[in-house]
């Protein structure tokens, strides 16, 4: 498709498995496509909870890792011309503001949260370019934040893997 002269975009699903590479990746565009990055792009993205996941939890991977990678990945990007998507522009629903840096946050779309559950039922959150409905959770804390009503949380096995002591209160 590239020689043909179409944009392409490669998609990347980020798990516990491969988060460490991504920056990689990034760097081995040049090889993996000389002379033709002008066409392609990255997208990122990340596991959303599904039926039945039991075992495949384990994929999550720490979102906070996540984004220290993400941001490497971003500058890498950056510097040899590549589009690059990360999650903030790619299902920013999914990424507690509280976990973002304040340019980060600056660059979100906002996202109205539908419904949420405190008790880990499903929440239905709308954006520009995001809908996340899954089972989801959230501190205690987060009712004092003032990103409350524009964030759904965590899904719930990533809870009940990493916990919720990521999650801080923004005032």
């Amino acid at each position: 498709l590239l020689d043909a002269g179409h944009p392409v975009i490669l998609n990347y699903v980020v798990t516990a498995e491969n988060v460490t590479q991504l920056a990689a990746l990034v760097g081995a565009i040049p090889r993996l496509f000389p002379s033709r990055r002008r066409k392609l792009s990255l997208n990122l993205s990340t596991l959303g909870e599904f039926p039945g996941m039991g075992r495949h939890a384990r994929l999550f991977p720490r979102l906070t890792g996540v984004l220290a990678q993400s941001r490497k990945a971003a500058a890498k990007a950056r510097r040899i011309g590549l589009r690059y998507f990360d999650f903030l522009r790619s299902g920013a629903c999914n990424l507690p503001p509280c976990l973002l840096t304040s340019a980060e946050r600056r660059r979100i779309r906002a996202v109205s949260v539908i419904s949420a559950s405190d008790d880990g039922g499903p929440a239905i959150a709308y954006g520009l370019d995001c809908l996340a409905i899954e089972p989801v959770v959230k501190a205690a804390g987060c009712r004092r934040c003032s990103f409350d009503g524009a964030c759904v949380g965590v899904p719930r096995e990533y809870a009940l893997k990493f916990g919720l002591d990521e999650l801080r209160p923004i005032r």
